[in-house]
């Protein structure tokens, strides 16, 4: 149901509420930053009346609920400010911060003047109903605050929900869940409680203490708004842990209390019961940042900041996920301000990143920035060129784009398996060029490397004769190269393939697909049913015998006329297809042009049913006419620069015939064809905006306006302008393949293109949608680009019902991709891609379902369905091949295998060149119990490690469980019985399996099999331990990629949302952990899944019960701390065991007053100091002075002052490098007040 529109807003109730209630009382600029506005409480009423005003607008254009607080975090009582929060509970867009700012810097008689603007320039409807949620602190100047923003929420006829007196964390909690409709948690503050609390008793359980851990902990509430969550939280957690809370709002607000305080000064805060060795905690005046701390027994003050929380909840996550098996990719976000001992942890323990596939998390934002690019690394976010030169913000942009808004079925097979050699599966085909000259490189530097190791120097020949004498080498390096069947041909992939073997065209009505199959070509009707299944017209369709397959087919048609041409390395062929009657097609050779240098590029006039282009190795571009039967035009396109090999492509332009493009590895080149090949009408050259190693590799001109085409190279895919050659590249996506993409193509349907790029290797396709308002204008990207199912997930859904689990189907659906198409059903405007492997196996898929699809739709479904019914077919089709399985028996005897090793007559004659010593045989595989009893098996450790065991364990029954089964395994022997050597060796009967070894393509069949074969008394053996006695360390198994972004919780949140799992945590103690729907889906499934483990399904339910003490949006102080408590009472720690896990470089944060904070800004994350000039310099002299020495300074997102960080190796000398620092900006940075001095 629709909302009902919102009444007209009144613009001179706005205006006089402007002027004369509200007026404008601060003529400096307030500037809204990363935490809001923060500022003197009495100059901030005509903000927050202002802040109500937009914050309709920002509901209505996200169409969404959006919150409004009212709080000053951890500044002084005096101070208070305002935040907007966005749907999702996050921070405010940045954009809208700009918004923001210049409504509340205006003078009072130009706000409805400049409403309206941001009206017209955010197309905003303002008849959608907006709806906004407000809070606030307890500051005394809180609620007339809040009173002015109800007033501008209200003047703006914005729906209302004001919950009073609330912490920061629980109003983005309640936004989150007003927006998703309850499915995060019950939209009110006594949900939020119920919420955590449940899901913190359900994660204890019954058991209060764990070994050091105790439930215990003091809580420093900062005598903020934070005191009453945690006394709420006291109450409803009484029976699981103690809570103790001291600074509970009877005293000033943040007045030496709060995180803040305890993080900068490293004391504990005011009125704090020290009593050693107990837990305690400081969470800030609105409760969204905590640090922990302790004394010692010497009342030594210990501080477990937010890189602490950070290292400790990223490790226990990395220890469930391997635990649990589940494939999530777990992230960790930090800015520069992390400490360097937490970095060198994460870079020896965690962060060794784990290869994905596919299109996200790949490049960091941070190179990005320092390069051409429009977008973040597997997302297609892009800005236009009128303003390439803004600064360069992932966080910013990421909210422009929404996920891709169709969803794709599992592909599914279109033909028949044709019968093929088990070779071509084995080696495929589409790469034995590749692979071939590969070995032949490796050839010649082995004979190369050996001779430079062994050569000798040469004297020159003085009789000088006519004939020299030349190294082996020479000759045998001169007969490896003749063995190179292309020497013309240089590359790391076949570009040979470029433009695909897989075309099709709309004839007579009819969709016809031309490919090869079997050693034809064939061209084949198909149509659409009901259930998005192709029907192949088998019984109209034709075919013209193949010598051998082509590397490229492309189709046209013109006036009804179809031409099919297709192209082999030496020779060019193009066909007719017509109708011999009303439906049966026919194929008809019409041209046929050899060439001995390779073809490798072609393309049909599109308007002329007689022509069509070729291009060759060598840069020749030559036009036909299959009338002629010769070239009527040819020229050679000249070499302007290097490039790294010789390959190109060649396109007629759809829209003026006459003009023939011819693309290099930098290039876009326009030929006009009535005038001779010598130099192009126009260049375009998208490689100057790409990056060093780029190169082009596949090229498409746009469907929709003859101004636009498409370009890929190995990294992106550029949308070009030909209108403006200076500046061609418009937009930019990066693929993220690991090849070059091969194959483009281009639809149109509702007025969006998609884009299909695709390389050679399998499931390296990815979809572009483009959405276009005017043929004259650049489309929009509104959607992140998306990578469809591959074959081989159909085959791995196929088994997870234990269904197609032949490997010789797998190896079959990973071949190479030799071709990839997109086509438009007509009558029913679906869209469709459709893949060809090297073999000729064609899979096509919808990828324009609107309803969402799981594995047990219609349409998967018959995917599965499909893919059986081919396997059988393809089993049967290599029935010839088949041989006996794998079978085991009982034979004892292996006198056979013993006379052959003693066989005097197989002897090497090696041991004929030394008679004075005789060979004695003497079987090195054959040696007594007892000899083995005494070996030391260096691989115990690592078999032992995964189940974490390291004594040998006695027998134990064929019941137990698994580990103790390899234990036994491991321990068992027989000490009665010996093997003994001698001239009746033969004789003794030897418990052996013989085998017979044959390609596995069905099932092992087991003569007979007894569960006394677990009896069996093998030889014990001892497990070695490493130096110092303890076991080897297994290896890991995930690793956790870090990410490294500026200061500002939204920046990490956004970075964060990158992974599936993604934890952040700012050192002051701001941060949480946010899960993406998928994995929490993931997570639950398998806490309830009975086919996995017990262990597997406890870590997978150990993280599903933690999933709902977090809450996700942004940070919450409280939360936080139950998570910390849930992990130290897991492991058994206390806080000095917690602090042992690793050591923290001696750290100091200091702020400087300054009359500016905006004198100092940063570049590369905050790490580095662009101005004041100098005082980077400056800085870098005085770190260099310290062992391990960092210092890094940035302004306050929140007060005119500068944060200076340092940490060095040693904790008397950070005081000096910190104080040194803070000299350098007091002096460079226009400092106020009292200077800083060195202790």
């Amino acid at each position: 149901m629709q909302p009902s529109a919102a009444n007209p807003v009144d613009y001179s109730l706005v205006e006089s509420l402007a002027k004369n209630q509200h007026r404008k009382a601060y003529d400096g600029v307030i500037q809204y930053g990363t935490a809001g506005f923060r500022t003197k409480a009495d100059i901030l009423d005509h903000v927050l009346f202002r802040m109500g005003l937009l914050t309709v607008l920002r509901s209505q254009v996200k169409k969404a609920a959006i919150g409004l607080m009212i709080t000053a975090s951890h500044n002084p009582e005096a101070d208070n400010g305002v935040k907007l929060v966005d749907p999702n509970g996050e921070m405010l867009e940045s954009s809208w911060e700009t918004i923001a700012t210049r409504l509340a810097n205006v003078q009072d008689s130009q706000v409805v003047s400049t409403l309206q603007e941001i009206i017209k320039e955010q197309n905003i409807d303002t008849s959608y109903p907006a709806s906004v949620i407000i809070g606030r602190d307890t500051r005394s100047s809180s609620l007339p605050l809040s009173q002015a923003a109800v007033e501008g929420v209200k003047a703006m006829n914005g729906n209302l929900k004001d919950f009073g007196v609330v912490t920061t964390p629980q109003l983005h909690y309640v936004v989150h869940c007003t927006n998703t409709n309850g499915a995060y948690g019950v939209p009110t503050v006594e949900g939020y409680y119920e919420k955590i609390s449940k899901a913190f008793k359900t994660a204890v359980g019954d058991k209060k203490d764990n070994d050091k851990y105790i439930g215990k902990v003091q809580i420093d509430a900062a005598n903020g708004v934070g005191a009453l969550a945690v006394k709420e939280f006291k109450k409803q957690l009484s029976d699981v842990i103690d809570i103790q809370i001291y600074n509970d709002g009877n005293g000033q607000l943040n007045h030496m209390c709060g995180a803040d305080y305890v993080k900068i000064q490293q004391i504990p805060p005011v009125n704090a019961p020290l009593k050693p060795l107990v837990r305690s905690v400081s969470i800030d005046g609105d409760a969204d940042r905590i640090v922990y701390y302790y004394t010692d027994e010497n009342n030594k003050f210990h501080l477990l900041d937010g890189d602490r929380i950070a290292i400790l909840v990223a490790a226990h996550f990395k220890e469930l996920l391997e635990k649990s098996n589940l494939d999530l990719q777990l992230g960790l976000v930090q800015t520069a301000y992390a400490n360097g001992g937490s970095t060198a942890y994460i870079s020896e323990t965690l962060a060794l990143i784990r290869a994905k596939s596919h299109v996200k998390s790949k490049l960091r934002s941070t190179v990005l920035s320092q390069c051409s690019h429009h977008l973040i690394a597997g997302h297609n976010k892009t800005r236009s060129n009128q303003n390439q030169n803004d600064e360069f913000s992932a966080p910013s942009l990421s909210e422009m784009f929404q996920e891709f808004p169709y969803n794709s079925d599992l592909p599914k097979p279109l033909l028949p398996p044709s019968r093929i050699q088990r070779d071509s599966v084995r080696e495929d085909s589409s790469m034995e060029l590749i692979n071939l000259k590969n070995k032949i490189k490796d050839d010649v530097n082995r004979y190369l490397e050996l001779y430079k190791k062994h050569c000798t120097t040469l004297d020159r020949d003085k009789n000088k004769t006519s004939h020299t004498m030349l190294p082996r080498y020479v000759a045998t390096t001169a007969e490896i190269l003749e063995c190179d069947p292309d020497p013309e041909f240089s590359g790391t992939y076949n570009w040979y393939y470029t433009g695909g073997t897989l075309n099709g065209i709309l004839y007579d009505t009819r969709n016809i697909l031309v490919f090869p199959y079997a050693q034809e070509l064939i061209a084949l009707p198909v149509s659409l049913n009901d259930v998005s299944l192709f029907k192949p017209d088998f019984k109209n369709a034709s075919k013209v015998a193949l010598k051998r397959n082509p590397f490229q087919i492309v189709c046209s048609t013109v006036n009804n006329h179809g031409r099919i041409l297709t192209r082999h390395k030496n020779e060019c062929c193009v066909y007719n297809i017509f109708n011999m009657d009303k439906k049966k097609l026919q194929l008809l050779e019409i041209d046929k042009q050899p060439s001995e240098s390779s073809y490798i590029s072609a393309d049909l006039d599109p308007a002329n049913v007689t022509r069509y282009c070729t291009t060759s190795i060598n840069r020749s571009i030559t036009i036909w006419d299959t009338t002629k039967f010769r070239g009527i035009l040819s020229g050679k396109v000249p070499v302007t620069r290097f490039f790294e090999d010789s390959w190109a492509f060649i396109k007629y332009d759809e829209y003026n015939t006459n003009i023939i493009k011819y693309v290099d590895r930098h290039c876009v080149h326009y030929y006009d064809s009535r005038s001779p090949i010598e130099r192009p009408a126009l260049t375009m050259c998208p490689k100057e905006s790409l990056e060093d190693w780029e190169y082009l590799s596949s090229y498409i001109g746009s469907c929709k306006s003859e101004y636009y085409s498409y370009v890929g190279s190995n990294l992106s895919l550029c949308l070009l302008d030909s209108r403006n050659p200076s500046s061609t590249v418009i937009k930019k996506w990066t693929h993220q393949f690991k090849s070059s993409p091969l194959f483009t193509d281009v639809c149109f349907r509702e007025n969006k293109e998609f884009v299909i790029i695709a390389s050679q290797i399998p499931g390296e396709t990815a979809i572009i949608l483009n959405s276009w308002n005017s043929s004259e204008e650049p489309p929009e990207s509104y959607s992140t680009p998306f990578s469809p199912p591959s074959c081989i997930e159909t085959l791995m859904a196929s088994h997870s019902q234990g269904k197609c689990l032949s490997p010789q189907l797998q190896n079959r659906l990973s071949l190479c991709n030799t071709g990839c198409m997109a086509t438009v059903d007509t009558p029913s405007g679906d869209v469709f891609l459709l893949t060809q492997n090297s073999v000729n196996d064609i899979f096509y898929q919808g990828i324009g379902h609107q309803e969402q699809l799981d594995l047990y739709s219609l349409e998967n479904c018959k995917a599965l369905y499909k893919l059986k019914i081919w396997e059988r077919e393809v089993l049967k089709n290599s029935c010839h091949d088949i041989v006996s399985p794998l079978v085991v028996t009982q034979r004892t005897s292996a006198r056979d295998m013993l006379r052959n090793f003693t066989n005097q007559k197989l002897k090497s004659s090696a041991y004929n060149n030394e008679p004075d010593e005789p060979f004695n045989h003497n079987p090195k595989w054959k040696r007594s119990v007892a000899e083995l009893n005494t070996y030391v098996d260096i691989f115990a450790p690592e078999l032992l490690a995964p189940w974490e065991m390291l004594a040998e364990t006695p027998m134990v029954p064929i019941t137990a469980a698994p580990h103790q089964k390899v234990l036994s395994w491991l321990g068992m022997a027989e000490k009665n019985q010996e093997v003994t050597t001698g001239p009746n060796t033969s004789d003794t009967p030897i418990v052996v399996e013989t085998q017979e070894t044959h390609h596995q393509d069905q099932d092992v069949f087991i003569t007979h099999d007894s569960e006394s074969i677990q009896q069996l008394f093998l030889p014990k053996v001892k497990s070695q331990t490493t130096q110092g006695g303890k076991k080897k360390k297994k290896r890991s198994q995930y690793k956790v990629p870090v990410a490294c972004v500026p200061t500002g919780v939204k920046h990490l949140h956004h970075k964060a949302l990158e992974f599936d799992i993604g934890v952040y945590f700012e050192a002051n103690g701001h941060g949480t952990i946010v899960f993406k729907d998928s994995a929490v889906q993931i997570i639950r499934t398998a806490a309830d899944n009975p086919s996995l483990s017990e262990n597997q399904r406890t870590a997978a339910h150990t993280l599903s019960s933690i999933i709902d003490v977090i809450n996700q949006t942004v940070g919450d102080a409280l939360s936080d701390m139950l998570l910390v408590e849930l992990i130290l009472r897991a492991k058994g720690w206390d806080t000095v065991a917690w602090e042992k896990s690793y050591r923290d470089l001696p750290n100091r944060q200091v702020k400087v007053k300054v009359q500016d904070r905006n004198a100092i800004t940063t570049t590369d994350a905050e790490r580095r100091c662009v101005t004041p000039m100098g005082l980077q310099e400056k800085i870098d002299e005085i770190v260099a002075k310290y062992p391990k020495g960092r210092s890094f300074v940035r302004p306050s997102g929140t007060e005119d002052v500068v944060r200076v960080y340092a940490e060095c190796d040693r904790i008397e000398d950070v005081e000096k490098l910190a104080a040194q620092v803070s000299i350098a900006v007091f002096e460079l940075a226009g400092g106020i007040g009292t200077k800083p001095v060195v202790p």
